[in-house]
Formats: C-alpha cells, sequence, structure tokens
C-alpha cells in the first residue's frame, strides 16, 4: 500500500520538479557562461595632498605579482591618468603619483589591473584641489604703515594672522646707479616687524606680495600682488624764496613734446619777487605751475599740500588750478609764498582782421594768413619744405599795427626757445634787425602756428 502512494506522489510533483529545475539551472547558467572573474590586489592606504591645480597621490599595493598598473579615475570616471608597475622585489610597494587636474572638489577612484585588464575593486578618496579662484581670496600681510621719505622706503609690519603665511615678497625698481635702474626684489620673514630700502623714486610703484602654504598642499600660493604709489613724506622747506631772473607758466596737463616754441609762456617782473603774466585755459580745471628753470625736470613751483601756499619744492607741490576755461590774470610773489589768479573777459580787441606770417622764409606778402578762432586768437597749419633758419613775425593788414615775436631783454639766442615770447609794437620798422627771431624748423614737415592777441603769446607745434 505504502509503495503504491509514493508511486501516486511521485507522479504529482513530476512536473514542478521539471519547472523548478530549469529556473534554477538558468540562475546560474549566465554565471557560468560570463566565466571566472578574476580580481587582482586591491590598492590600499590610499592619501590625496592638493596642489595649485595639481595633487599627489600615494598609495599602497600589496604583493600580487600580477599587478601591472594603477589608474586613478575622476569626474564619474571620464577622466583618468595612470601609472605602470614595475615590481623590482616581492612584498609591499609605497607609490605616488602627482598629475595636474582643475581646481574643484573631486572623488578619486583608484584600482589596480594586470596586463588582461582584469581590474581590482576600487578604492576611493576626497579632495579639493586649489587653483585661480582660492588664489583670489589670499590676503597680503598687513602694513601698519609706510613711509617714503629722501628716497627711503620704511615699512611697518602687522602682525603675521595666520599660521599658513610663509612669508612675504617686495618688488620695486632699485635706483642704486640712476643710469641703470634694475627690478629688484626683498623677502620678508615673519619674525621682521620693518623693512627699509633706500634707493627709490617718487611716484613709483611697489608690490607686496605673501606667499601662503595652505594646510596639506604640496604647493606655496602667493596672493596676487598689492599696488603702492611711493608718495614723498611732505617737508615744507625752510627757504623755498629764491631770487629767479626769470619766470614761466606752465600747462602741466599739456605735452611738452609737440612744441618747437611757446610751451612755457613768459610772466614779467614786477619786483624782485613778484611776476605776472595773462594765460589763456583751454579748458576747465587747467592745471599749471611755474617754472623759473625752463624744464619741468628742475624746480618746480607749485601749492604746498600742507599750507595751500606756493613752494619750490620738486615731487610734492601741486599745481594751482585754473577752474573755469578763458583768460586769468596770474601774480605770484616768492617772498610772501602767496599767489593770486583772477578769471576775466577781455575786451574786444581794435583790430579783428585777419593776421599774416611774414618772414624770411614765408615772405613779406600776405600768402601765409591765419584763421581766426575768436576776437584773439588764430590759427594756421603750414608745410614747412626746409630746416633752415628763418625770421618770423605777425602782421596786420596795411601793417598798421605790427604783432610779432621778439626775444627776452638781454637774451643772445636768436634760436627756437621756451624763452621766446610774443609782443606787440605799434607803428615800427618790422625789418628792425634787432628784434628778430630765429626759428629753426625741425625738419620739414606740418607745423601748427596759433597767435593769442590777448596774452600777446604764440605757440608753434608739430604733429608728431
Amino acid at each position: 500500500m505504502k509503495n503504491i502512494i509514493g508511486y501516486f506522489l511521485s507522479l504529482c510533483l513530476l512536473p514542478f520538479c521539471l519547472t523548478n529545475c530549469d529556473d534554477m539551472n538558468s540562475l546560474h547558467q549566465k554565471y557560468i557562461d560570463q566565466g571566472e572573474t578574476i580580481y587582482i590586489g586591491r590598492v590600499d592606504s590610499v592619501m590625496a595632498f592638493p596642489g595649485n591645480e595639481r595633487v599627489k597621490l600615494t598609495w599602497m599595493n600589496n604583493s600580487d605579482p600580477r599587478i601591472a598598473r594603477t589608474v586613478i579615475y575622476w569626474n564619474n570616471n571620464t577622466d583618468s591618468t595612470e601609472v605602470n608597475i614595475n615590481r623590482t622585489q616581492s612584498g609591499i610597494m609605497e607609490l605616488e603619483h602627482i598629475f595636474n587636474i582643475p581646481e574643484g572638489a573631486y572623488e578619486l577612484n583608484v584600482v589596480n589591473k594586470d596586463i588582461d585588464g582584469n581590474r581590482s575593486l576600487s578604492a576611493s578618496k576626497s579632495v579639493l584641489i586649489f587653483g585661480p579662484k582660492y588664489i583670489s581670496t589670499l590676503n597680503n600681510r598687513s602694513m601698519k604703515k609706510f613711509v617714503f621719505d629722501y628716497d627711503i622706503l620704511t615699512i611697518d609690519w602687522g602682525n603675521v594672522e595666520s599660521e599658513l603665511i610663509q612669508y612675504t615678497t617686495i618688488s620695486f625698481t632699485d635706483y642704486s646707479d640712476p643710469e641703470n635702474p634694475i627690478r629688484n626684489t626683498v623677502r620678508v620673514e615673519n619674525s621682521d616687524v620693518q623693512t627699509v630700502i633706500p634707493n627709490l623714486r617718487a611716484d613709483d610703484q611697489f608690490l607686496v606680495s605673501t606667499t601662503i602654504l595652505p594646510e596639506g598642499s604640496i604647493d606655496r600660493m602667493d596672493a596676487l600682488p598689492q599696488e603702492y604709489t611711493l608718495v614723498p613724506v611732505f617737508h615744507e622747506p625752510e627757504d623755498p624764496v629764491s631770487d629767479y631772473p626769470y619766470m614761466w607758466v606752465v600747462n602741466v596737463d599739456d605735452d611738452p613734446d609737440k612744441y618747437l616754441l611757446g610751451y612755457y609762456q613768459y610772466m614779467e617782473r614786477t619786483s624782485a619777487y613778484t611776476y605776472f603774466t595773462k594765460f589763456y585755459a583751454p579748458a576747465n580745471n587747467t592745471r599749471v605751475a611755474f617754472v623759473p628753470q625752463q624744464s619741468l625736470t628742475g624746480d618746480y613751483i607749485g601749492i604746498s599740500p600742507l599750507t595751500g601756499n606756493i613752494i619750490n619744492k620738486k615731487g610734492t607741490v601741486l599745481p594751482l588750478v585754473l577752474p573755469q576755461q578763458g583768460y586769468y590774470e596770474i601774480a605770484i610773489d616768492l617772498e610772501n609764498k602767496t599767489y593770486g589768479i583772477s578769471n576775466y573777459t577781455p575786451s574786444t580787441p581794435a583790430y579783428t582782421g585777419l593776421i599774416y606770417i611774414v618772414g624770411d622764409y614765408f615772405g613779406w606778402d600776405d600768402n601765409y594768413p591765419m584763421t581766426p578762432i575768436n576776437h584773439f586768437l588764430q590759427t594756421a597749419e603750414y608745410s614747412i619744405t626746409s630746416s633752415s633758419l628763418s625770421y618770423y613775425y605777425y602782421k596786420t593788414e596795411n601793417w598798421g599795427n605790427i604783432y610779432r615775436a621778439r626775444h627776452l631783454p638781454g637774451s643772445n639766442d636768436y634760436h627756437a626757445s621756451p624763452s621766446t615770447y610774443c609782443g606787440v609794437l605799434s607803428g615800427g620798422n618790422p625789418v628792425d634787425e634787432d628784434r628778430k627771431i630765429g626759428i629753426t624748423f625741425q625738419g620739414a614737415g606740418n607745423y601748427t602756428f596759433t597767435f593769442d592777441k590777448e596774452t600777446l603769446w604764440t605757440t608753434i607745434s608739430t604733429k608728431h
């Protein structure tokens, strides 16, 4: 009886066994079809040390002799670099690799591979790479103050506020040899509280940049340089007054290189220390200075930033500002260190017609007229084909009044000079030899002549 029951049970379970056995075989079959998976030794002890758009990675490989290379992936495994493994001895190998990588935060995945491409399990390491954005946030070491006095720069430093600061560098132009200035640097240690640098020049710039070593970084990084201008300490001179025989006024906004004649406007000397002139300001806020030596590289008389008086201290004076375009009467008193300016509207001159340029080069006819700008200013541009000496005057129609060039009393210089100025002579002989002014034109070219009947001043400039 038991055998009969067993037989019928076997018939009932046969379809179930056949179905489920097929499913179990299919589960195993895909692994059988893939073949055997081969894993090689995995990297261990991965460390990442960031730098300036680069990183140093260190790791350890075990003694597995099949390891042929280590591959490092980032950006979701779209970028990679690899290191070939040349085993020279058995056992654990300590390895490192430095490679470039843009600034940013990364997850580095590191795997080993054999010569057939079989790979190890992955090891990962997070790292934050430095770069331009990080550098832009760095601060230079602070200064308490800096003083530039008599060509010497003195810097008093603030405290070093971060342990990451390594040192600070100052870059400047060194005038130890004035004829051959060189670019130089000074390294300032964190322990330095003061730095003194000689042989500098006013209005030059010096740069300060602090070097930082971020925690864990393989690279030092320099903060963006901070620029400073060398402004001299102001010393009011004890005796700023000199008995100058001549004095000129000059527009310091203008370009002296374009002038052949008339950049410096002569001032009449009215007493031992006082001078006076009429001056035309071509624009609002025209800046002028007073020059006793016809050179802005020499004595330079301007306004003291401390007292507002005029003084002759080169490099530390401010220009005198003429606030409005137009004509001014300007007076200076060197003895009392004072000045006066007065803006005025001149009366219309009696003669408002054309003025002509005449002389040995131009001839004595009305062939070279000037064009009026207004009642006072006339201008002309003519091509000069020779660089020979030429006398010139300005004349009106019918020689009614002679606007003519003349030189300073006592001057024997008949060539182009800042001392030359323009005067007016009513009547008289226009060919008066002792009143001629010789001008040597600087080669052939186009020259612009401008004559001002109010200030009795002329300028001759050349286009560059």
